[in-house]
């Protein structure tokens, strides 16, 4: 079983979020402040919070189908959700979940604007929090 403790702990001390690759479900992931999303996730997000761009339902539910394809190709290494998994109905609500588990982290990160928000989701290179490896 792969390891994801480097990411969980590197989330814990950074407040931006942490990006990794999966190849078995070839799928962008990332852990923000311990909690565990896609890439997508992320960026739909921190463009609400830093650039006050919202989602549509369309998007959230297609970021939502991205992290159920990755939670179940094991791309987070365990099944331990399945409780949780089973009582989110919609890309809406998961989106929800994640934002309200996130509000007192986001609050202390108010320093933080829009470019340098964009920055962190650079797809064109390979990153380690937004910076060239």
């Amino acid at each position: 079983m792969k390891t994801h403790s480097k990411y969980h702990s590197w989330s814990l001390i950074d407040p931006r979020p942490v990006f990794y690759y999966d190849e078995r479900t070839a799928t962008d992931l990332a852990v923000w402040n311990g909690i565990y999303m896609t890439k997508r996730q992320a960026m739909l997000i921190a463009c609400e919070k830093y650039l006050g761009v919202w989602a549509t339902p369309t998007m959230k539910e297609r970021a939502y189908q991205e992290f159920i394809r990755a939670y179940f190709g094991n791309a987070f290494g365990h099944r331990e959700w399945d409780g949780i998994i089973s009582r989110v109905r919609s890309g809406h609500e998961h989106y929800k979940m994640l934002t309200s588990m996130l509000a007192n982290h986001l609050k202390t990160m108010q320093q933080y604007q829009g470019n340098e928000v964009l920055s962190w989701f650079n797809y064109h290179k390979e990153e380690n929090n937004g910076t060239s490896n």
